[in-house]
């Protein structure tokens, strides 16, 4: 079963670099979407379900990078998609949570409108 959170009310198609910081690993992906309670970020390094993790990103149109500690919900190992993991964020700060929701509110505003039918 194919997991498309991008077209998910609250998730946004944005790709940014992620530094991941474990107990035993520490490298940077790019992500695939995001939301305000996690993100998926593409990468092939083997990571655990349960496993708690440390984001860092710098969000669009932002300076100062956002930390969170996230939590792997689900691995993606398909040929079609490309392989990652999904995340939740685990007790986000305020500021984290606004600027999220900041980004999916201009990225929201930004689709352009689809005809509907009368």
């Amino acid at each position: 079963m194919s997991r498309e959170f991008a077209s998910r009310p609250g998730r946004a198609p944005v790709q940014i670099q992620i530094a991941l910081r474990s107990a035993g690993a520490s490298f940077v992906g790019t992500s695939s979407n995001v939301g305000v309670g996690g993100l998926f970020m593409m990468t092939e390094r083997p990571l655990s379900i349960g496993e708690r993790v440390t984001l860092e990103f710098t969000l669009p149109d932002h300076i100062h990078p956002t930390s969170v500690d996230a939590e792997v919900r689900w691995i993606r190992q398909e040929d079609a998609q490309p392989s990652g993991v999904g995340m939740r964020f685990v007790n986000p700060s305020i500021g984290a949570t606004v600027a999220l929701h900041e980004l999916l509110r201009r990225m929201d505003e930004d689709k352009t409108p689809s005809s509907r039918s009368a």
